[in-house]
Protein backbone atom coordinates (compact mmCIF):
# COMPACT_ATOMS: atom_id res chain seq x y z
CA UNK A 1 0.00 0.00 0.00
CA UNK A 2 1.38 3.75 -0.87
CA UNK A 3 0.53 6.09 1.66
CA UNK A 4 -0.08 9.26 -0.57
CA UNK A 5 0.80 12.62 0.59
CA UNK A 6 2.55 11.62 3.67
CA UNK A 7 6.18 12.17 2.30
CA UNK A 8 6.61 14.38 5.67
CA UNK A 9 5.77 11.80 7.90
CA UNK A 10 7.32 8.70 6.06
CA UNK A 11 10.60 10.75 6.25
CA UNK A 12 10.57 11.33 9.92
CA UNK A 13 9.66 7.20 10.58
CA UNK A 14 12.55 6.77 8.08
CA UNK A 15 14.76 8.33 9.85
CA UNK A 16 13.89 7.36 12.99
CA UNK A 17 14.63 4.08 11.90
CA UNK A 18 18.12 5.13 10.37
CA UNK A 19 19.39 6.49 14.21
CA UNK A 20 17.89 3.26 15.54
CA UNK A 21 19.80 0.93 13.23
CA UNK A 22 22.76 3.28 14.25
CA UNK A 23 22.40 2.76 17.86
CA UNK A 24 19.88 5.46 18.96
CA UNK A 25 16.83 5.98 20.79
CA UNK A 26 14.11 7.29 19.52
CA UNK A 27 10.45 8.43 20.12
CA UNK A 28 7.31 9.11 17.69
CA UNK A 29 3.68 10.21 18.82
CA UNK A 30 1.05 10.08 16.33
CA UNK A 31 -1.99 11.80 17.15
CA UNK A 32 -4.85 12.67 15.40
CA UNK A 33 -8.81 12.28 14.89
CA UNK A 34 -10.47 8.77 13.95
CA UNK A 35 -9.70 7.85 10.20
CA UNK A 36 -6.46 10.09 8.99
CA UNK A 37 -4.04 7.24 8.79
CA UNK A 38 -2.40 6.62 11.87
CA UNK A 39 -2.67 2.93 11.65
CA UNK A 40 -1.45 2.68 8.30
CA UNK A 41 1.67 5.10 9.56
CA UNK A 42 2.22 2.62 12.00
CA UNK A 43 2.06 -0.34 9.59
CA UNK A 44 4.49 1.86 7.23
CA UNK A 45 7.12 2.34 10.12
CA UNK A 46 6.63 -1.40 10.93
CA UNK A 47 7.42 -2.85 7.53
CA UNK A 48 10.14 -0.58 6.82
CA UNK A 49 11.62 -1.67 10.44
CA UNK A 50 11.64 -5.10 8.99
CA UNK A 51 13.00 -4.27 5.85
CA UNK A 52 15.99 -2.86 7.96
CA UNK A 53 16.29 -5.97 10.25
CA UNK A 54 14.68 -4.19 13.30
CA UNK A 55 13.07 -6.30 15.81
CA UNK A 56 9.63 -5.42 15.27
CA UNK A 57 7.41 -6.04 18.90
CA UNK A 58 3.44 -4.03 17.61
CA UNK A 59 0.33 -4.21 19.66
CA UNK A 60 -2.61 -2.55 19.41
CA UNK A 61 -5.42 -1.62 22.17
CA UNK A 62 -9.13 -2.60 22.17
CA UNK A 63 -12.10 -0.50 23.71
CA UNK A 64 -13.36 -4.46 24.97
CA UNK A 65 -10.25 -5.15 26.74
CA UNK A 66 -10.02 -1.74 28.77
CA UNK A 67 -10.70 -3.62 32.02
CA UNK A 68 -8.08 -6.04 31.52
CA UNK A 69 -4.50 -5.04 32.76
CA UNK A 70 -1.40 -4.85 30.55
CA UNK A 71 -3.46 -6.14 27.89
CA UNK A 72 -2.15 -3.60 24.74
CA UNK A 73 1.46 -5.34 26.53
CA UNK A 74 0.90 -8.61 26.33
CA UNK A 75 -0.65 -7.85 22.26
CA UNK A 76 2.93 -6.25 22.12
CA UNK A 77 5.56 -8.47 23.57
CA UNK A 78 3.40 -11.78 24.65
CA UNK A 79 4.86 -13.86 21.06
CA UNK A 80 7.83 -12.63 20.96
CA UNK A 81 8.49 -13.47 24.64
CA UNK A 82 6.99 -17.52 24.09
CA UNK A 83 10.39 -17.91 21.67
CA UNK A 84 12.49 -16.58 24.48
CA UNK A 85 13.71 -19.22 27.32
CA UNK A 86 12.36 -18.23 30.94
CA UNK A 87 15.85 -18.02 32.61
CA UNK A 88 16.39 -15.33 30.48
CA UNK A 89 12.79 -14.11 30.69
CA UNK A 90 13.27 -14.17 34.86
CA UNK A 91 16.73 -12.85 34.43
CA UNK A 92 14.65 -8.85 33.77
CA UNK A 93 12.22 -9.85 36.63
CA UNK A 94 10.31 -12.35 38.00
CA UNK A 95 7.41 -10.01 37.81
CA UNK A 96 6.70 -10.58 34.57
CA UNK A 97 4.78 -13.96 35.42
CA UNK A 98 1.97 -11.39 36.54
CA UNK A 99 1.98 -9.62 33.19
CA UNK A 100 2.47 -12.02 30.25
CA UNK A 101 1.30 -15.28 30.68
CA UNK A 102 3.84 -16.56 28.07
CA UNK A 103 6.69 -15.83 30.31
CA UNK A 104 7.57 -19.33 31.28
CA UNK A 105 8.12 -18.22 34.45
CA UNK A 106 5.91 -20.00 37.08
CA UNK A 107 7.01 -20.52 40.76
CA UNK A 108 3.66 -19.52 42.48
CA UNK A 109 5.32 -16.82 44.39
CA UNK A 110 4.35 -14.22 41.92
CA UNK A 111 0.78 -13.23 42.50
CA UNK A 112 -1.51 -11.89 39.39
CA UNK A 113 -1.43 -8.41 37.55
CA UNK A 114 -2.50 -5.86 40.34
CA UNK A 115 -3.80 -2.66 39.74
CA UNK A 116 -2.08 -1.33 42.71
CA UNK A 117 0.33 0.99 41.58
CA UNK A 118 3.11 -0.11 44.04
CA UNK A 119 2.43 -3.50 41.71
CA UNK A 120 2.18 -1.66 38.78
CA UNK A 121 5.40 0.19 39.00
CA UNK A 122 7.58 -3.38 39.97
CA UNK A 123 5.63 -4.87 36.52
CA UNK A 124 6.84 -2.16 34.40
CA UNK A 125 10.43 -1.74 35.85
CA UNK A 126 10.49 -5.47 34.92
CA UNK A 127 9.12 -4.93 31.43
CA UNK A 128 11.61 -2.38 30.90
CA UNK A 129 14.36 -4.81 31.66
CA UNK A 130 12.81 -7.33 29.20
CA UNK A 131 13.14 -4.37 26.86
CA UNK A 132 16.57 -3.86 27.45
CA UNK A 133 17.33 -7.74 26.88
CA UNK A 134 15.78 -7.72 23.98
CA UNK A 135 17.37 -5.06 22.68
CA UNK A 136 20.75 -6.26 23.71
CA UNK A 137 20.73 -8.37 20.95
CA UNK A 138 18.37 -6.81 18.25
CA UNK A 139 17.49 -3.06 18.10
CA UNK A 140 14.01 -3.35 17.76
CA UNK A 141 10.66 -0.96 17.11
CA UNK A 142 8.09 -1.27 19.93
CA UNK A 143 4.66 0.29 18.11
CA UNK A 144 1.15 0.64 20.14
CA UNK A 145 -1.87 1.48 18.50
CA UNK A 146 -5.14 2.77 19.57
CA UNK A 147 -3.38 3.58 22.70
CA UNK A 148 -7.00 5.66 23.44
CA UNK A 149 -8.40 2.52 24.19
CA UNK A 150 -5.47 1.00 26.41
CA UNK A 151 -5.87 -0.02 29.87
CA UNK A 152 -4.47 2.29 32.88
CA UNK A 153 -1.88 -0.14 33.33
CA UNK A 154 -0.57 -0.34 29.71
CA UNK A 155 -1.15 3.42 29.22
CA UNK A 156 1.57 3.67 32.83
CA UNK A 157 4.24 1.51 31.11
CA UNK A 158 3.97 3.96 28.20
CA UNK A 159 4.47 6.76 30.27
CA UNK A 160 7.20 4.76 32.40
CA UNK A 161 9.05 4.35 28.45
CA UNK A 162 8.85 7.78 27.46
CA UNK A 163 10.48 8.92 31.10
CA UNK A 164 13.02 6.18 31.63
CA UNK A 165 14.01 4.71 28.22
CA UNK A 166 15.50 1.32 27.71
CA UNK A 167 19.27 1.90 27.39
CA UNK A 168 19.55 -0.27 24.02
CA UNK A 169 18.61 1.30 20.45
CA UNK A 170 14.82 1.50 19.73
CA UNK A 171 12.14 3.18 18.57
CA UNK A 172 8.56 3.51 20.37
CA UNK A 173 5.80 4.27 18.43
CA UNK A 174 2.90 4.91 19.98
CA UNK A 175 -0.78 6.17 17.64
CA UNK A 176 -3.82 7.92 19.38
CA UNK A 177 -6.86 9.62 19.46
CA UNK A 178 -6.72 13.15 20.71
CA UNK A 179 -8.43 12.16 24.01
CA UNK A 180 -7.11 11.30 27.32
CA UNK A 181 -4.54 9.96 27.41
CA UNK A 182 -3.14 11.96 24.71
CA UNK A 183 -2.40 14.99 27.34
CA UNK A 184 -0.20 12.74 29.66
CA UNK A 185 1.41 10.89 26.57
CA UNK A 186 2.45 13.94 24.67
CA UNK A 187 3.66 15.66 27.51
CA UNK A 188 5.99 12.79 28.72
CA UNK A 189 7.16 12.79 25.16
CA UNK A 190 8.24 16.09 25.04
CA UNK A 191 10.08 15.88 29.09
Amino acid sequence: MELVGRDGELEALGRAIADVRAGGRRTIGLLGEAGIGKTALVGAALGEAARQSLLVLAGSAAEHERDVPFSLVVDALDDHVATMSATRVAAAGRELAAVLPSSGIDDGSVPPAAPGPAERFRYHRALRSLLELIGRERPYVLAFDDVHWADEASVELVLHLLRRAPRVPHLLVFALRPVDPAPRLIDAARA
